[in-house]
């Protein structure tokens, strides 16, 4: 930030009192309101740069204990299963979880009392300027009100001044001692669940409170939408058995390493309703959207959902159930976006959704919650000893000496406040930080082979009609505006009869309508009706066969389709409006299995039938035995043919008679061969092996 900048805020924070309207609105997720504000450019610039100064200078003073959670120390995920490991049972001990509602903290902030109490931490300058932009007009569309009581939550640094607020109440709360025994002194401050000693931890609970869970041997509570029972296991039943299902955490004792108690997960009622809810907003804003975008926020929506819950998934019916139903939402309004629901028209490939691979599947090509947490742990002990490695070396630690720790550890990151008219999936985490949450190349492939490879996929597409020899090297223009295209135009009739590769059946019905009508010169015992189903590349021949026709149709309609003008032209159009290109060479690659068709009926053949002996000193030549090979590629059969010198007895103009008997030896092969094995073609290397 330029210096001018700087100084312009700090004047700002100084000396502004009264502030621009800010403009209000509501995003609505279906279960409540979210307002969102609309705040001056430079006025939300000044905000941010405070929220950031108020929040550096409260950690480097250590101004919030431990406990106030949620924090960006960790995901929510990380504080539920952090929490679960909190009892202590050695001798037969009670935990209690006590839980209460503080109900609409926000809007019953006083003014006055916050600026005082602003005033114990901050300067009053600073203190004045909170208050006093909490004091402002908001306007939504042609109403105003003055903001005189309660907290604006649009504000860059709203989240400090709640979270102040709010450790406030829990020093009311709590009480200033066992605040003070939670928090441990400023020289020495505790982590989160953590105590001076054991005396400290655990203060005498009230006979009838411990009467009242005796009889209960199991902690339940939920906590950032999961669901959490714990079963410890000195708690557990004769001959009851630890769970090794999913969904289920093992909790040890960080000294002994033993397995003392499980805690079992699922979703909350109130992450499914959200679940429900968002859902519902992504139908009912969909509107005339192409299909794609309706597609791409349902997957959006399913990623976020099963990368914060994960294997709580599992055990949630409720859950379950409402994925199957949302699914079939989804696909019934891309239906409708085509004007039609026929189920013939819409196998499961047209939504690359095997229904046994997407629910409830998904969530085992995602690392368990259980298995992330242990392995962060590792990476961050790693990290330690690395640390103190480098410091007995006196240097600093480098990218190399983390490349084997990289992309393992949670480590979440304040990222400030943005208010938008939109929905966050990913609200928990910071994928500039966090990186990217899911790898599914393993789904990908599943789903694939799932649905019948890439061949089987292909099926169910245009690909045939535009004639490619092989769908490898092809790729898609994604911005050519195709789908835009698409948008309002409707489905003919012709277009119904799409993905049913029934021209078959198609052909035989027009046959038997033609030879039916009695007011024609029909039916003839020699007629031939022949269909071409242009999208797919397939014909059919349907009549009463005569002798030499059956041969004859399949050759012909294999030139037409092959050479054919018109047919050129139909299959270019739609390269073209599929926006379909070859970044290479459409021939296929080479494999054991096409190799063949590089010789299209050819053999190939090479002769040393004529070799002779030289003598220097009288420059005579004697013949010796030569040999003609001929290699069929298509069989990989190899003729070899001895040549005796015997036939050159006598004989004159021998370059002449060599390619002559050559050609007869060739000729007696391909004679000797089947008629549907002669080759039509010869090839002669002009460098042949033998050379």
């Amino acid at each position: 930030m330029c210096t001018s900048g700087l100084s312009r805020i700090k004047r700002l924070l100084l000396t502004q009192r009264a502030f621009k309207e800010s403009g209000i609105e509501f995003f609505d997720t279906y279960d409540k309101l979210i307002p969102c504000y609309d705040i001056e450019l430079i006025e939300k610039i000044t905000d941010a740069y405070l929220d950031q100064f108020l929040f550096f200078e409260a950690d480097k003073r250590g101004l919030f204990p431990a406990w106030i959670k949620p924090a960006d120390t960790e995901p929510p995920p990380l504080l539920v299963y952090n929490l679960t490991d909190i009892w202590e049972t050695s001798e037969g001990e009670c935990n209690v979880v006590m839980e209460t509602v503080l109900s609409k903290v926000y809007e019953k902030i006083d003014l006055t009392l916050l600026n005082r109490l602003l005033r114990l931490i901050l300067d009053h300058n600073l203190a004045d300027y909170i208050t006093a932009k909490n004091d402002t007009v908001l306007t939504y569309k042609d109403m105003a009100h003055t903001n005189a009581f309660g907290l604006v939550h649009g504000l860059q640094f709203s989240a400090f001044v709640f979270q102040y607020y709010g450790l406030v109440l829990d020093l009311l709360i709590l009480g200033l001692q066992r605040a003070s025994e939670m928090a441990g002194p400023p020289q020495m401050p505790n982590n989160f669940l953590q105590y001076r000693d054991s005396v400290t931890e655990t203060p005498l609970l009230a006979a009838g409170l411990s009467n009242a869970i005796k009889d209960n041997p199991q902690l339940l509570f939920s906590m950032c939408g999961f669901e959490v029972r714990i079963l410890p296991k000195i708690r557990t039943t004769s001959g009851e058995q630890f769970s090794l299902k999913d969904a289920v955490w093992n909790l040890t004792n960080e000294q002994t390493k033993e397995r003392t108690a499980q805690a079992f997960l699922r979703v909350s009622d109130e992450g499914v309703q959200q679940f429900n809810n968002r859902i519902r907003q992504v139908l009912m804003s969909s509107g005339s959207t192409t299909f794609s975008k309706i597609v791409n926020k349902w997957n959006t929506a399913l990623f976020s959902l099963m990368t914060y819950y994960r294997e709580a998934v599992i055990h949630t019916t409720e859950l379950l159930d409402a994925l199957v139903k949302a699914e079939n939402k989804i696909q019934t309004r891309v239906k409708i976006g085509l004007n039609s629901k026929m189920p013939s028209r819409f196998p499961p490939v047209v939504f690359y959704t095997p229904k046994d691979q997407l629910i409830p599947n998904l969530y085992r090509y995602l690392q368990p919650w259980e298995a992330e947490f242990l392995d962060s742990a590792r990476v961050w002990s790693e990290y330690s000893m690395k640390r103190k490695e480098v410091n007995a070396q006196n240097r600093r630690l480098t990218l190399e000496d983390l490349e084997d720790s990289w992309d393992g550890a949670w480590l979440m990151i304040e990222t400030g406040v943005n208010q938008l008219l939109k929905h966050n999936p990913f609200w928990w985490t910071s994928q500039q930080h966090d990186g990217k949450l899911w790898q599914l190349n393993n789904y990908r492939v599943d789903v694939i082979a799932a649905l019948g490879g890439v061949e089987g996929i292909l099926k169910h597409t245009l690909f045939k009609g535009t004639h490619f020899p092989t769908w490898e090297g092809l790729f898609w223009e994604k911005a050519s505006g195709l789908e835009e295209s698409m948008r309002y135009k409707k489905l003919t009739d012709a277009q119904r009869d799409f993905d049913t590769h029934d021209i078959e059946r198609y052909t035989r019905a027009k046959f038997l309508d033609y030879v039916s009508d009695s007011m024609s010169i029909y039916p003839s015992p020699t007629g031939v009706m022949i269909g071409m189903d242009l999208a797919y590349n397939l014909w059919s021949a349907y009549d009463n066969w005569f002798p030499v026709l059956k041969p004859l149709i399949p050759q012909t309609t294999s030139k037409i389709r092959k050479a054919n003008p018109a047919c050129h032209v139909l299959r270019e159009r739609i390269r073209k409006g599929l926006q379909l290109y070859s970044s290479e060479p459409t021939e296929p690659y080479l494999n054991s299995q096409n190799y063949s068709e590089l010789f299209l009926n050819q053999i190939i053949y090479d002769t040393n039938i004529y070799r002779v002996t030289m003598y220097p000193q009288d420059f005579r030549r004697k013949p010796m035995d030569g040999a003609i090979f001929i290699f069929n590629p298509r069989s990989g059969q190899l003729f070899l043919k001895i040549i005796h010198m015997s036939v050159w007895a006598g004989q004159k103009r021998l370059g002449q008679l060599v390619k002559w008997k050559t050609a007869e030896e060739v000729a007696a092969l391909v004679r000797s061969l089947p008629v549907e094995e002669q080759p039509k073609g010869h090839v002669r290397p002009s460098q042949g092996p033998l050379a």
